[in-house]
């Protein structure tokens, strides 16, 4: 099983990694708008660094630590190996998706520490727009492998994104006796990424879980993370208007903001967004 990377991103890394004087967190920036070449380098840092203080979730992180020949070298391995997907096809569609989602993510991270009277006085913790951004970018990432493994799998998630998240994820237990949130998770957790970041990924269409965050700080910062996710979706304009209703009506009180605070919020994060690049 291989996520498809486009080629004209490893192109630009390669580039970029050669050039006189790199710039790591340039480097790091062109990483960042490809799904596959940021797992990779997040997963090699994470297995390669065992020893470094906790989990790295953070692009930017990863290629810092690594250092430019490791880096280099992972994108010469991608490139190799990789395939390329058209325009039009349903995994690009999902990975421009979730290209747009992760730079909203990570503007809402931003944003919401001065906007959320709860992260203010210390209840909610803060989010580092990297690891928002991370979280954004790899969300659906199981959905590319259910794609790989079943060749009915395509035109089954076109027809069932029309009704809704939960029931995607229903009908994908029925079908395949799995769904794209459990194979994401275990996928980002055989990467060595945070705890936080592969249970979002498991719990992202599961709303109890966004609900009952706790009183553990972990929960909590779980909990921030799938709302950060969701607004980010409403901001991209790609979020299941069953699973919105649902979500925005408990959003605000979480973060204790009202609705205009929310569609503020909103507004700013779409406006983050960049259109997307060419298809290779």
């Amino acid at each position: 099983i291989t996520i498809p990377s486009r080629p004209s991103i490893m192109l630009e890394v390669a580039k970029a990694t050669r050039g006189f004087a790199p710039d790591l967190q340039g480097v790091a920036e062109i990483i960042r708008r490809d799904m596959l070449l940021s797992s990779e380098v997040l997963g090699e840092a994470n297995r390669k660094l065992s020893d470094y203080k906790g989990k790295v979730g953070s692009i930017q992180q990863a290629v810092m630590l690594l250092g430019l020949p490791r880096v280099r070298e992972i994108v010469t391995r991608q490139f190799l190996t990789t395939s390329l997907i058209g325009r039009n096809d349903p995994m690009q569609k999902v990975r421009m998706h979730s290209l747009s989602v992760a730079q909203a993510a990570a503007r809402l991270a931003y944003l919401l520490p001065d906007r959320s009277p709860t992260m203010q006085n210390g209840y909610l913790p803060t989010i580092h727009p990297d690891e928002a951004y991370t979280v954004g970018l790899l969300h659906d990432v199981g959905v590319i492998i259910l794609m790989q493994c079943f060749d009915n799998y395509r035109p089954f998630h076109e027809e069932m994104r029309t009704h809704g998240g939960r029931a995607l994820v229903n009908a994908e237990n029925d079908r395949f006796n799995t769904d794209h949130c459990q194979v994401g998770a275990l996928l980002a957790d055989r990467w060595n990424l945070p705890e936080t970041v592969w249970r979002v990924i498991l719990s992202h269409h599961d709303h109890d879980a966004f609900f009952k965050a706790g009183k553990k700080v972990q929960r909590r910062k779980a909990a921030v993370l799938q709302g950060i996710l969701h607004l980010a979706e409403h901001a991209a304009e790609d979020v299941f208007r069953d699973e919105w209703d649902l979500f925005v009506n408990r959003f605000g009180p979480f973060f204790d903001l009202n609705e205009n605070a929310l569609q503020s919020l909103r507004n700013e994060a779409g406006a983050a967004l960049t259109p997307p690049s060419d298809t290779n």
